[in-house]
């Protein structure tokens, strides 16, 4: 922290932000740490913008209920993405809250036209269970749907029908694309957990829903998996750090660089293989 003083004996709180190290007066700040959550004071060190900026690349990159403090990553309450976040994520984590909270609820279904946004709950059929009519009406369209498939109701057929006809229709591509979420994705390989990890590229470190950290090539547990990937049974050579840097206009010339090295001490080689033959 720094203070400033002009002329007269003012003197304006300064602080560092240390997401992007400006030096900004005080009122940029939230008076309170990023998270209810934080165990360290977080206060005065990443700036309003920043904080903002933080909780929008957590909820595109990470999951909804994933957001954490950019300075020490705890988790950060609704109330405190509600506070800080940009409006317009405040409002997709709203849906999302109400969503979470909605699907609790066994008799609650929203309508199944692509037209209406409108849900309800619906009343129970049966007394000992929470279940509804196959058959539902949306209060806000009139469109009728299948409360059992959440689709526009399929007149002249039964539930069952309808099961068969989509099955049969769907059972090729279903065999397609088992093979290629097999080919294109693992499967998360902490104990119990089937959820299924597409890379789309980035590093090898993957993190599944369930926060277990681990390496896409060899499984092997973070964070006591290193890069060099032992469990491979040998260490990345040169060659192959290069090819997972980014090659920027910095990595470039150092590839380049190494190349023309290991064109020279081929030529060396051979050269003196040549001596020793005429020798």
């Amino acid at each position: 922290m720094e203070r400033e003083s002009g002329d007269d004996e003012d003197q304006i709180e300064r602080y560092n932000c240390e997401v992007c190290w400006d030096l900004l007066p005080a009122d940029k700040f939230p008076t309170r740490p990023p998270s209810a959550n934080c165990e360290i004071d977080c206060r005065g060190k990443c700036c309003f913008f920043c904080l903002a900026r933080s909780i929008y690349n957590f909820s595109q990159a990470a999951h909804w209920r994933d957001i954490k403090c950019p300075m020490c990553y705890a988790e950060m309450t609704y109330e405190d993405v509600a506070e800080f976040g940009p409006e317009h994520v405040v409002e997709s984590y709203d849906r999302y809250t109400l969503l979470l909270a909605l699907s609790d609820i066994p008799t609650f279904r929203f309508c199944a036209s692509s037209n209406c946004e409108f849900g309800q709950i619906h009343p129970s059929v049966s007394t000992e269970e929470e279940i509804i009519a196959t058959r539902v009406k949306c209060s806000g369209c009139q469109v009728v749907s299948c409360s059992k498939h959440n689709v526009p109701w399929h007149t002249n057929e039964t539930c069952d029908q309808f099961d068969e006809r989509i099955l049969n229709a769907n059972k090729g591509q279903e065999r397609r694309s088992k093979r290629k979420v097999a080919r294109i994705s693992k499967r998360c390989p902490r104990e119990g957990c089937l959820h299924r990890i597409n890379k789309a590229g980035g590093c090898y470190h993957m993190t599944c829903i369930c926060k277990h950290e681990f390496c896409w090539d060899c499984l092997a547990e973070y964070p006591s998996h290193k890069w060099t990937c032992p469990k491979r049974g040998h260490s990345l050579s040169f060659t192959s750090i290069l090819d997972h840097l980014i090659l920027d206009p910095i990595v470039w010339p150092l590839q380049r660089r190494y190349e023309r090295r290991q064109e020279r001490r081929r030529e060396i080689r051979e050269n003196r293989i040549l001596v020793d033959i005429e020798a």
